[in-house]
């Protein structure tokens, strides 16, 4: 289950690196565009799906950590209508409403992070630190995200394709770095609490 999150998040940062590799040249092939987007939905979607099987293992005693589970979950797939929002259309209203996707699921899965770090012995990280990395982790794939979204919007309004291209490249890159740091902190992890080794 745990193997899942980590498979997940690195899958979705062998994505975004392709995904950052080819932002801005003009002649990269349609099927490298979209390898990189589907890993990047399938790097999400197993994560995804890891982190509700280990809800389900996860005591139901143990309420604080399958709430904190349920709502990175929750997060995670809101950043996929998000991002797939984004590739849909990038009219100003899609902006938006992929902005605010990104604004509420990242507050969600967040909120969701800290609420494993109070319980970090119920997932079974070996201290709060190692679960404070997923939050850390959260945390930078969402801020990607919306420094990606915020490029394209600001392309529409202020910066230049050459700038919007800049900062979209930051976004993919402080995503990617988040990818790997949530996939750390999901290695690191092991159920010791309940002597059931989860992977």
């Amino acid at each position: 289950m745990k193997a899942k999150v980590t498979a997940g998040f690195a899958t979705a940062t062998v994505g975004l690196l392709i995904d950052l590799t080819t932002i801005g040249a003009s002649e990269t092939a349609a099927a490298v565009r979209i390898g990189s987007a589907g890993l990047i939905v399938i790097g999400i979607l197993l994560a995804t799906a890891g982190m509700m099987q280990l809800r389900r293992a996860v005591d139901r005693a143990r309420r604080g950590a399958r709430r904190g589970l349920a709502m990175q979950s929750l997060g995670l797939i809101g950043l996929l209508f998000a991002a797939l929002a984004l590739q849909i259309s990038s009219s100003i209203p899609v902006l938006f409403v992929s902005a605010a996707l990104v604004v509420i699921a990242g507050s969600l899965a967040i909120v969701g992070g800290f609420q494993l770090g109070k319980h970090y012995s119920d997932i079974g990280a070996p201290s709060g630190t190692d679960a404070g990395y997923l939050v850390l982790g959260t945390a930078l794939i969402f801020l990607g995200a919306g420094v990606i979204i915020g490029s394209e919007i600001g392309y529409h309004f202020v910066l230049s394709d050459v700038l919007s291209t800049v900062v979209n490249d930051a976004g993919v890159a402080v995503s990617a770095c988040g990818c790997v740091v949530a996939a750390y902190a999901s290695f690191v992890i092991r159920d010791s609490s309940r002597g059931i080794n989860l992977w």
